[in-house]
């Protein structure tokens, strides 16, 4: 970016001179549609909430907006859950947004498998740990879920952390090396509880259909398909509910009477002079 060069003319057509930023957004402008990225990745996007007034935080919303607008790269905000603040303070950023979560492994899961699968990572780390002599992780993976919370980027982090303590003392990364570099045990509570109030939001998220439904003044739709719907009941019903001779003789009545029955087209019929005398 530093090795832009801003053509000449660019401040008689900047419709507002006067804002310093306009040069960079033309510049990175520029960038997206020569060269036709497919996306244009945003990390800790939800540092964009941090302004000093509530007004700023809508223009950046707006920013974003006429961003995909003007370039039409796609971007990809990745961040914590105070991202769902962004998306939800603007309808038309929110209409252009697709929402993608990417859980932790929860240790309250009924079925278990997110522990399994956690384990199964914890042992895949340390299979490719580039050092001679690794660490036991696995027999102590209880351990690292309590120090991660199930969240899989944290456990990278904190072996690097240690190693690079471990290289410092000259030593071969250990166990110990984990647990010098350890997260405090309230900052965890702490990070525990705001992830518990995003995971709420997501599933509310979810559920809010039921609530849009009621404020529209519309009933719940059916889970039913329309074919299952107007199916026709059965024939033990349908024979339930119609009268039906006793005799084997009614029944050859009825039946000749049914099938006697014309089965005309509707036209009107001349009539002759006679009947109609």
């Amino acid at each position: 970016m530093d090795q832009k060069t801003l053509p000449r003319s660019l401040g008689t057509r900047d419709p507002r001179p006067r804002d310093p930023s306009r040069p960079w957004r033309d510049a990175y402008e520029n960038a997206l549609r020569y060269r036709h990225p497919r996306f244009f990745f945003v990390d800790e996007a939800q540092h964009l909430l941090k302004m000093t007034r509530s007004s700023r935080v809508i223009d950046q919303t707006d920013c974003l907006k006429s961003l995909i607008s003007q370039t039409h790269v796609p971007l990809l905000l990745a961040g914590n859950y105070r991202l769902l603040d962004l998306v939800d303070l603007s309808e038309q950023l929110g209409r252009r947004s697709c929402l993608f979560h990417f859980p932790r492994y929860d240790a309250r899961a009924q079925n278990g498998r997110d522990l399994v699968e956690f384990r199964t990572f914890v042992l895949s780390m340390e299979a490719h740990l580039p050092i001679p002599d690794p660490p036991d992780l696995t027999a102590h993976w209880q351990y690292l879920y309590q120090q991660t919370l199930g969240a899989c980027g944290v456990l990278h982090d904190w072996i690097v952390e240690a190693w690079k303590l471990a290289h410092e003392e000259g030593e071969t990364l250990s166990f110990k090396h984990m647990e010098r570099t350890e997260r405090g045990w309230g900052t965890l509570t702490a990070a525990y509880q705001e992830i518990q109030a995003g995971e709420e939001r997501m599933r509310q998220q979810q559920s809010a259909r039921v609530g849009l439904i009621a404020m529209l003044g519309m009933k719940q739709s059916s889970t039913k398909t329309t074919t299952e719907q107007e199916q026709p009941a059965p024939a033990e019903t349908a024979d339930k509910t119609t009268s039906t001779p006793k005799n084997s003789k009614q029944r050859q009545s009825t039946e000749k009477s049914r099938k006697g029955r014309p089965d005309r087209k509707p036209h009107r019929d001349p009539v002759t002079a006679a009947e109609s005398g």
